[in-house]
């Protein structure tokens, strides 16, 4: 039907109207009856031999400025202009920690936030699959990390997204989600029943009455005052 790649990631509508969907062989976009390419600028970057996601486009979104970004698993992010129609390449030359980007987000301050992955988790050898990743910080200028906090650095981060009041939230792999409220961070731990923590928060929600919910490898999770808790099938629901 033209769809430019089977595999969907994700699918994302602009202010104009306008639906983007990102595939795992690129991006293209959808006016109700045709779908057309939408090629993005391919950098100049050394993938791992091992890497074979350099085409995932993993996120996009809308910025405050009208600027579409898109997330890229090994070509790091790329921001596109709609009125200059012009590219801006963020890699690890500008400053990114890791090409493979999961998640992107804007905060009330102008900030972008990147969620990474650690390029070198696809390589054969369990000896050889640590190196950069986890959140970054953009203002503009400069990226920052924040290596004091567990989970945020070498690590995989899936999900950035911002609540309704303005606050960051982050979920990580195998050390919770963090609540970001400007340079505060609050840490929540996700546990089962039996007191194993579950790893890979893959998403946020904010429902209608605020309330927090996560999806994760390992389930289901709900903010509960200032915990966590694992719905099932069997609740709890309220």
């Amino acid at each position: 039907d033209g769809l430019c790649h089977p595999r969907v990631a994700n699918l994302f509508i602009d202010s104009n109207d306008r639906m983007w969907i990102g595939t795992w062989g690129g991006v293209c976009h959808f006016d109700g009856s045709t779908f057309t390419d939408f090629p993005l600028p391919i950098p100049d970057v050394d993938l791992p031999a091992t890497l074979e996601t350099q085409n995932w486009v993993s996120a996009i979104m809308e910025d405050s400025k009208g600027n579409i970004w898109f997330g890229r698993s090994g070509y790091g992010a790329t921001k596109y202009d709609p009125v200059s129609m012009a590219f801006t390449q963020f890699t690890k030359a500008e400053g990114l920690p890791s090409n493979c980007i999961q998640d992107i987000e804007e905060d009330d301050r102008g900030n972008f936030w990147f969620g990474m992955r650690v390029a070198e988790r696809d390589d054969p050898d369990p000896d050889n699959r640590n190196g950069p990743g986890g959140l970054a910080r953009f203002d503009g200028k400069a990226f920052t990390q924040f290596p004091e906090w567990p989970g945020l650095t070498e690590n995989d981060v899936y999900s950035v997204s911002k609540d309704r009041s303005g606050k960051i939230w982050v979920g990580t792999t195998h050390n919770g989600a963090y609540r970001i409220d400007g340079d505060q961070f609050m840490n929540y731990t996700l546990k089962t029943g039996d007191g194993t923590t579950w790893g890979g928060i893959t998403n946020f929600l904010e429902d209608k009455e605020g309330q927090i919910w996560f999806g994760c490898a390992g389930g289901l999770y709900r903010l509960d005052g200032m915990g966590v808790i694992n719905v099932t099938q069997d609740g709890p629901w309220k």
